[in-house]
Order: structure tokens, then C-alpha cells, then sequence
């Protein structure tokens, strides 16, 4: 059996990349990964896809990762998406990010989404965010839960918002806070309004809380 190392790697053709069956694939060290062209990427197959590690994603690098095709990203598991590097998943870019299913998002972990840069975080559309668990919202340090930006906040459901606890609340800047709609803040009990600090009171406005 031929080793594969750089120099293999390197000599594929894209027929040869779409005909590696997934064991073999998945066995690969994950640093040959980075020798791949974004044209054998584009040759792997949804099946190829499935069968890699997070490591082996997160070696992809940036443009590799981003060349990724809409119908690759959505052969990917939350398992692999979790498991990715900061530098990995922070490679997949805005673009790929905001086309990650409901599905997939609602899996990710809070540990991942604090890892996720500014910009990466906050391309999540409101459907992404709206997708979210409580326990997700409630994982998210202050900095990312703010990235998420006021469009992202506005798309929340009452579920959501009547699960965060003040703790989560106060996190928020004025901006977000007051994206939250009228039925959102509606929808949050009295004894959570009454341990809210002035300032997260003062974002949510007078007019949401009328």
C-alpha cells in the first residue's frame, strides 16, 4: 500500500481525490490536508466530507475552507463543526457561516461560538440566532453575546428571552437591549425586570417597558 505523504498528496488528480474512500480519508495525518487545491475540495464528495475529522477540517485552511460548496457545508455534523480549532472555525468565514443550518447551529457548542472572532459570530442571521438554545444565549461570554448584534437580538423568541436569567441580561449593551421588541420584554417576568441593574433597564427604554 502507497504511503501517502506531501509529494502523494500533491499529485492527485480531482478524479483521484472523489475516488479515496472515506477510511482512507479519515486515517490521513491531518496536515497533508493543507496541500489539497481549493479544485480537489471542490472534487470531495458529501460522503468524504461527513467522514472527516475536526482536525483534519480545521488543517483545511482559510481558502480551502471557504471554497467549501453550499452542498459540502451541509454534509458537515455538529460534531465536526464542534470539535474544530478557533483558527479552524473562525476560517470558514462569514459567508459559510451564514449559511449554516438551524440545525447545525442549535448543536454548537458554547465553548466553540466564545471562540468565534467579531465579525464571524455576528454573520449569524436572525433565523441562525433565533435557533439558539437558552442554554446557548446563557453560555456566550459578553463579548460574543454582543457580536451577535441588534438584527440577531430582534429575531429571538419569547421562549428564549423569558429563559435568560438577569445575569445574561446585564451582559448586553444598550444596543441590544434595545432591539429586543415589545413583546419580547413583555414577556419577562417582574421578578427578573426587578433584578436587572439601572443600566440594562435604561437599555431596554422607556418605551419597550411601557
Amino acid at each position: 500500500m502507497t504511503t501517502i505523504n506531501q509529494t502523494v498528496v500533491q499529485g492527485w488528480s480531482t478524479t483521484d481525490v472523489a475516488a479515496i474512500s472515506t477510511g482512507t480519508l479519515n486515517s490521513m495525518a491531518a496536515t497533508l490536508f493543507a496541500f489539497l487545491s481549493q479544485q480537489d475540495i471542490a472534487a470531495l464528495t458529501t460522503s468524504q466530507i461527513a467522514a472527516l475529522k475536526s482536525t483534519q477540517l480545521s488543517a483545511f485552511g482559510t481558502t480551502n475552507l471557504q471554497a467549501l460548496s453550499t452542498t459540502q457545508l451541509a454534509a458537515l455534523t455538529t460534531q465536526q463543526i464542534n470539535g474544530m480549532s478557533q483558527l479552524g472555525v473562525n476560517n470558514l468565514g462569514t459567508t459559510n457561516i451564514d449559511l449554516l443550518a438551524t440545525t447545525i447551529v442549535a448543536g454548537l457548542s458554547t465553548t466553540l461560538l466564545n471562540l468565534m472572532n467579531s465579525t464571524n459570530i455576528g454573520s449569524l442571521n436572525s433565523t441562525q440566532v433565533a435557533a439558539f438554545t437558552t442554554q446557548q444565549l446563557s453560555g456566550l461570554s459578553t463579548a460574543p453575546l454582543n457580536n451577535l448584534g441588534s438584527t440577531a437580538f430582534a429575531g429571538l423568541t419569547s421562549t428564549q428571552v423569558s429563559g435568560l436569567n438577569s445575569t445574561v441580561l446585564d451582559k448586553l449593551n444598550s444596543t441590544n437591549l434595545n432591539a429586543l421588541t415589545t413583546t419580547l420584554v413583555d414577556g419577562l417576568s417582574t421578578t427578573l425586570l426587578n433584578a436587572l441593574t439601572s443600566s440594562a433597564l435604561n437599555g431596554i427604554g422607556s418605551t419597550n417597558l411601557s
